[in-house]
């Protein structure tokens, strides 16, 4: 669906699983998935280059209750929540054999991150790795490296918008992969960050658990409610022009 000119994928774990193993089997071509939240997509809307990035991509899923939120004040509900974090953890647990590069986070982080995989995830295999930590001047290395060890599954965790416009600005240099723009992931798959516990989870509360470890987040969270307001502003907008 449309969410103020961004393309959401009405999507559910299971289907954004297969589509997405769909595409690790042809690995003919660099394809990518996003995982944009409200506040991604409120950045879209004041950024025409990530706007363009996130409507290129093979795969947007609804990582974020207010993406949600938004769809059902558009009246066009989508089916679930994708968190980005979930889907790639459970993307590496499908039990098929394929391989992975890592590029994101501290060197320690990315580092633990391969082990971790190696020891949870027996069909997976690690091609390679890097931190987020590079300049601009090192982005052909790290683009050479990805090429040479062909890897099926690029995990890249550089924090949005970096990573969209990174896996944008290279998606024709790129030449086969699924890359998939995935935030915090490798942090939390090394353990060197926690997704929110079961309670706030099942309460729709993940926000709030952010913001009470990380308070400095609380002006980029005005974000979630100014997109929703966008929408009803939409819907009303809409309403009189009918």
């Amino acid at each position: 669906m449309d969410i103020l000119g961004i393309r959401i994928d009405d999507i559910d774990m299971d289907n954004a699983l297969s589509k997405a193993y769909a595409a690790l089997c042809d690995n003919k071509s660099f394809k990518y998935i996003f995982t944009p939240n409200a506040e991604i997509c409120m950045a879209a809307i004041k950024n025409n280059n990530l706007m363009e990035a996130l409507n290129s991509s093979f795969m947007n899923i609804p990582d974020g209750e207010g993406v949600v939120l938004a769809s059902k004040i558009l009246k066009a509900p989508l089916k679930e929540k994708v968190p980005g974090c979930v889907f790639v953890q459970n993307l590496l647990g499908i039990g098929k054999n394929f391989s992975v590069y890592l590029l994101g986070a501290s060197y320690d982080s990315v580092s633990t991150a391969a082990q971790n995989i190696l020891s949870h995830y027996p069909n997976i295999s690690i091609s390679g790795f890097h931190d987020g930590f590079f300049s601009e001047n090192q982005e052909k290395e790290i683009i050479d490296d990805i090429n040479i060890k062909k890897p099926d599954l690029i995990i890249i965790g550089l924090g949005a918008p970096k990573q969209e416009l990174f896996i944008y600005r290279h998606s024709k240099d790129i030449r086969s992969g699924l890359a998939i723009g995935a935030g915090g992931t490798i942090d939390i798959i090394s353990g060197f960050a926690k997704r929110a516990p079961e309670f706030f989870c099942k309460y729709k509360l993940e926000w709030f658990y952010r913001l009470i470890k990380q308070p400095k987040r609380f002006r980029r969270m005005l974000n979630i409610p100014l997109f929703l307001l966008k929408c009803k502003q939409h819907m009303l907008f809409k309403k009189k022009k009918d």
